[in-house]
């Protein structure tokens, strides 16, 4: 799975799940850009990525809500790194109020950078890989939660919605040599989902086959698999990494 010679953007590639894929896309030799609302963060990572791997990643600040951020962000990887292969939307934040106690503001706040955070930055980086005719990889980052309900609401519905725009760009995307994929992890061990309360984390563990909580870096292996040429017979996929969560 060599990723010489590719260009990588993650959206939330500052901390959690976005941070360790792009770090390992960068140690199977993928020039890597970080797209991050928090600079000190993704100075932070970046300064990671290049003592782990010897590959500088660039930095661009982008509010993944923003169509002219998140555009300019990818005009700017594409001028600066000589093209655009993959890209990565891990950007996200947690929703965890019930049906009946959510209110509009925190309903557009949880769609808005979950689904149109996915959307935007899709969208444009597609736009560039369909330009330079060189195919490329859509990894989106939904979540089991966009198929295995709880009382999270609204984090709940915008997954599910990640899944399905992933799945319509795989359908209009394929002839231009594209693949788009969703990585759907379970109860993974980030900044989002930390700390869980013993109790909680407890009843988790007792769910899952391999009797642990997941790691960002178990979902960056299977993010390198989807990202490299091994993948290319596969689109429209939702991909479950949950350690058996969802099956019991």
């Amino acid at each position: 799975m060599d990723l010489k010679g590719k260009v990588a953007a993650v959206t939330g590639g500052g901390s959690g799940i976005g941070e360790a894929i792009a770090c390992r896309l960068a140690k199977a030799g993928a020039r890597v850009s970080l797209l991050d609302i928090n600079q000190q963060a993704m100075d932070a990572a970046a300064d990671k990525i290049a003592q782990r791997t010897g590959s500088e990643p660039l930095t661009c600040r982008v509010d993944v809500r923003c169509s002219k951020q998140v555009n300019e962000a990818m005009d700017t990887t594409v001028a600066q790194m000589g093209g655009l292969d993959i890209l990565v939307t891990a950007a996200g934040i947690a929703g965890d109020t019930p049906f009946l106690e959510i209110d509009e503001e925190t309903w557009d706040r949880v769609i808005d950078i979950n689904l149109k955070g996915t959307y935007l930055p899709a969208q444009a980086a597609a736009q560039h890989m369909i330009k330079a005719q060189r195919g490329g990889r859509i990894i989106t980052i939904a979540s089991i939660n966009s198929f295995w309900a709880n009382r999270e609401f609204s984090y709940c519905a915008s997954k599910g919605g990640v899944v399905m725009i992933t799945r319509s760009m795989a359908v209009e995307l394929g002839p231009f040599g594209i693949t788009a994929n969703a990585i759907c992890p379970g109860v993974i061990e980030t900044p989002l989902n930390m700390p869980i309360p013993a109790e909680k984390r407890e009843y988790y563990i007792s769910r899952m086959s391999v009797n642990r909580i997941g790691t960002p870096e178990d979902v960056a292996g299977l993010a390198l698999y989807v990202a490299s040429d091994e993948s290319a017979y596969m689109t429209g996929s939702l991909l479950v990494i949950d350690g058996g969560l969802s099956i019991q």
